[in-house]
């Protein structure tokens, strides 16, 4: 069925809105945001049956469901100061301000045929009558010769090849080739498989926000209730679920990919940077062994055999393993990124500074600006740390917030100091919605601790170390804990890493399969 909303056209059989003869794109969870917002119309639309029809749950963050309509605003061209399209209902939910007028079928009856429906009529016979009259073909013009229209698989192929550059311009490129393939062929399991995956880079290579990862996961999720054994549908909902930080689930999901299809290394990689987040470091080096075995290693495996490494203590093998994946791929996004978390938990805060600063300010990631801030806050470049801090925070939402609010608390602003309270206490309900990343902890204990709320600060250590933290050195020499480094009770924190640092150690040294990974481990 057609509606015209205000001067939108809207077919929700096809999935389209249109402007004149322009078509607006909306991803498909803004697509459904809409779609309901259209059939409810005028009625206000609750943010619980939003969560619901929308997103098929039964709780949606307010913080989602906000980035979604303004998401939806821009697609329409919608300004939220003077909504056209979307109004907000405070408390309550969302409206479609302007009313959904159906279109009408061209239908004509026998009473309405006037002179102007016979002339018409009677032209279009005589057409007819012409057309099937024979003719010279000296008489008809000359035909353009048409260039066969590229396939579906063509553009698939393409795509594909785009999102194997693993740059940002390559994959919006993927995006549009997908989208288009989706427009015709709403169930095409390769094109939403493949657009999931250009989302979740989105949300977590080039910073596009958490919003995308909500996009990836409903895409991966239409890939698999099409085809269920679709291993890189697996592959595409852990990447997904990786970038909400939902660890667990995505390591389930990942290992379902591996279980499906044994070869894919990247998922196997995947799966390995994730085992090593929960602190499992023997198991993501056997996994990184298997990637080497199986044929050459990803655009990843190198890097995450190294922060392992690193991590249980082998800074030298960590090192070698850090130049190999320069050898290999010197223009890799992720080495400057690498090397930037190595030289913090050494605490060598000047080389962060220069390492971080070598990179260009539009190339670089908000994790990379946090590093750098917390580099500056060491070095008591105050004003230069707040900076990298809002740096990181206007290119992630989620990125920078906590650990500038710290800083600035530290220094003494109380206003700060509330904020900073007040955002531990957010990320704590976080945690109880499924956010399982144990440095969203740590950003955490470093709010309180400059807040002067020690006794929250060491819990949500507990929890960061409960989730597989195992950074212990970078804790040690972040400015960020100075003030607890004298308490006994953040000390034996440190200890109950360090022995959990020792029993990963003693499980990667007793295992023969790892010699080629971490030789200086052996013997």
């Amino acid at each position: 069925m057609r509606s015209r909303v205000d001067d939108l056209t809207v077919d929700v059989r096809r999935r389209e809105v249109r402007r004149g003869g322009d078509r607006l794109t909306l991803p498909d969870l803004t697509w459904r945001l809409f779609e309901v917002l259209v059939e409810r119309a005028p009625d206000v639309v609750t943010f619980e049956e939003l969560a619901r029809r929308a997103w098929r749950r039964r709780h949606v963050s307010p913080d989602a469901l906000t980035q979604r309509v303004k998401l939806l605003r821009q697609a329409l061209g919608d300004d939220p100061k003077s909504p056209r399209y979307v109004g907000t209902v405070r408390g309550v939910g969302y409206q479609l301000i302007a009313p959904a007028v159906p279109e009408l079928e061209m239908a004509v009856g026998p009473r309405l045929l006037g002179a102007a429906a016979v002339i018409a009529i009677l032209g279009l016979a005589a057409a007819t009558a012409w057309m099937a009259e024979p003719r010279d073909s000296a008489d008809e013009p000359e035909r353009p010769t048409l260039t066969a229209a590229v396939t579906v698989e063509e553009r698939i192929a393409s795509a594909r090849d785009y999102l194997a550059r693993a740059d940002n311009e390559s994959n919006e490129r993927a995006a549009r080739l997908f989208q288009s393939v989706l427009a015709e062929h709403p169930n095409a399991v390769d094109a939403l498989v493949g657009l999931s995956f250009v989302y979740g880079h989105r949300a977590t290579k080039y910073d596009g926000g958490a919003i995308w990862a909500d996009e990836a996961e409903d895409l991966a999720r239409n890939a698999l209730a099409i085809k269920p054994g679709e291993a890189e549908a697996w592959h595409a909902l852990g990447l997904s679920l990786d970038a909400q930080g939902r660890v667990d689930e995505a390591l389930r999901a990942y290992q379902q990919a591996i279980a499906a299809n044994p070869d894919d290394r990247a998922a196997m990689a995947s799966a390995a940077y994730l085992l090593q987040i929960q602190g499992r470091l023997h198991e993501a080096l056997v996994l990184e062994s298997r990637v080497l075995e199986s044929g050459g290693a990803t655009t990843y495996s190198e890097l995450q055999i190294a922060t392992a490494l690193h991590l249980l203590g082998y800074d030298d093998a960590a090192w070698a393993w850090l130049g190999r994946a320069e050898d290999l791929k010197p223009d890799n996004p992720l080495l400057t990124a690498t090397r930037v978390q190595l030289l913090l938990s050494e605490g060598r805060h000047e080389e962060v500074v220069a390492a971080a600063a070598g990179d260009d300010e539009a190339a670089r990631g908000a994790g990379l600006d946090v590093a750098r801030g917390e580099a500056l806050f060491a070095l008591a470049r105050y004003e230069d740390a707040i900076a990298a801090f809002r740096a990181a925070n206007g290119q992630r939402p989620d990125a920078g917030r906590l650990e500038g609010l710290a800083l600035s608390a530290w220094r003494g602003d109380e206003e700060a100091a509330g904020r900073a309270f007040a955002a531990a206490e957010q990320q704590r309900l976080g945690r109880a919605q499924g956010d399982r990343w144990p440095d969203s902890s740590i950003a955490a204990a470093a709010a309180l601790t400059a807040a002067g709320d020690v006794e929250g600060a060491l819990e949500r250590l507990d929890d960061a170390i409960a989730l597989g933290y195992r950074d212990w050195r970078r804790l040690s020499a972040s400015p960020f804990f100075a003030s607890l480094r004298g308490d006994p009770r953040f000390a034996a924190r440190m200890d109950r890493v360090r022995r959990e640092l020792a029993g990963q150690r003693a499980l990667v040294v007793g295992d023969s399969r790892l010699s080629d990974v971490a030789p200086s481990t052996q013997g």
